[in-house]
């Protein structure tokens, strides 16, 4: 998030809270379809979105599990809030996430 930081002032409404769910619950995004090669260009191409339009209309899962574009080996998961088995993923309370400044200080 922070590589695409534009204005430093949207960093004091972040939140986060921790997620639950079980592993039969997650899709693989290359179970649905092979990435394309420039996958991880930025701006990312429109493929990309349309994936993920295609999972959530198709309420394939709950949980989304695809490759972070800066870190390749790192996942993050994305959560179909409308799915119809969303009640099984447990979530903590909202946290106010306070950034450390030398991840986004400018010299």
């Amino acid at each position: 998030m922070l590589v695409h930081l534009n204005n430093e002032e949207i960093l004091l409404s972040y939140s986060f809270a921790a997620a639950e769910f079980d592993e039969s619950l997650i899709l693989s995004v290359e179970e649905l379809r092979a990435l394309p090669k420039n996958w991880s260009a930025s701006p990312p191409p429109i493929e990309i979105q349309r994936i993920g339009d295609e999972w959530a209309r198709s309420e394939a899962s709950v949980v989304l599990k695809v490759p972070t574009s800066v870190l390749p080996v790192e996942f993050n998961y994305l959560i179909n809030v409308e799915h119809s088995e969303f009640s099984k993923v447990k979530l903590g309370e909202p946290q106010t996430f306070i950034f450390d400044a030398r991840l986004y200080k400018k010299e």
